[in-house]
């Protein structure tokens, strides 16, 4: 910041002025990566003052290559290169500082490793209860891995050997309860860690589109449609109309994949918001769906 100020018997005046001068500077960073455990710093270390012994320094949280310098004249640079190999994986914080007498600069950047990974997953029906999983766990290091690997339902586990650059495939098909269901992938070679989980519904018996089609001064029409997602069986339903319930007057007998449209027809005695549900169950599973009517 830069004052400037006069004065005289007629009176005085001043300004005051804001400017930049530049030093060192930490510039053109780029990581670039040889593999996943063997990495290269690069940057110019520019000096915009008059002419310096600038040092630096670069730490890698594993590593660190201290106190290296070089003359550098006015509007000279010098092109640095520092190459890593890291032990393990996890976060690293890349940290540049660069300094002279009264000038300094500094540069942070970081990075994740990861070794082991779960890269792909995905699931299939085998049927509305029967799910086929699959998931790759990748061995990303630079060396075989012996990976210790497990899904939590169905509980099973192994071990396997992974080479490096090498995914293992594995595929598990089970029978899932009805609900909602949210399986874990875990794998883990020492102190290499990952997991993914893989979340759906398992619905046997599924109300879908569930509907108020007319409403008319005192009376509704409701409609909804019952699926059956398993095996052959026979399904009943119910409409709790808020007012009353209407049942069927004998189960509907179900193939796999087969629906059944259900149409119903209520009067009320008295106006008002009802919430109105559709229930649909067989003998081991239940779905429902809900609206509101209006009279």
């Amino acid at each position: 910041m830069l004052n400037c100020s006069a004065r005289s018997n007629d009176g005085n005046d001043s300004d005051t002025s804001t400017t930049s001068i530049r030093g060192l500077a930490v510039e053109a960073y780029q990581l670039i990566s040889r593999n996943i455990n063997n990495k290269i710093a690069t940057f110019n270390l520019y000096n915009y003052f008059h002419a310096v012994n600038a040092t630096w320094n670069t730490s890698t949280g594993e590593q660190q290559f201290a106190n290296r310098s070089a003359n550098l004249s006015t509007n000279a640079f010098v092109m640095v290169f520092e190459e890593f190999n890291y032990t393990n994986d996890s976060q690293k914080n890349i940290s540049i500082s660069a300094g002279a007498p009264q000038l300094n600069d500094s540069s942070h950047d970081r990075t994740i490793l990861e070794a082991l990974k779960i890269t792909r997953k995905g699931r299939y029906d085998d049927n509305s209860s029967t799910q086929v999983l699959w998931f790759d766990i990748n061995n990303q290091w630079t060396l075989n891995l012996s990976v210790a690997w497990n899904v939590s339902t169905p509980n099973m586990a192994r071990n396997d050997t992974i080479a490096q650059n090498r995914s293992l495939m594995v595929f598990v098909q089970n029978a899932y309860d009805a609900g909602v269901q949210e399986p874990v992938f875990a794998s883990r070679s020492g102190a290499y860690a990952d997991s993914e989980s893989s979340a759906f519904s398992i619905v046997p018996v599924d109300v879908q589109q569930y509907q108020v089609m007319r409403q008319q001064q005192n009376s509704t029409i409701a409609e909804f449609v019952v699926r059956n997602n398993d095996n052959a069986t026979n399904v009943s339903w119910r409409m709790l109309t808020g007012a009353t319930t209407i049942t069927a007057t004998s189960p509907v007998s179900l193939n796999r994949s087969a629906s059944v449209f259900v149409i119903t027809e209520t009067n009320y005695t008295s106006t008002g918001v009802y919430t109105t549900t559709g229930i649909a169950n067989s003998t081991t599973n239940a779905d429902n769906g809900t609206g509101v009517a209006v009279v």
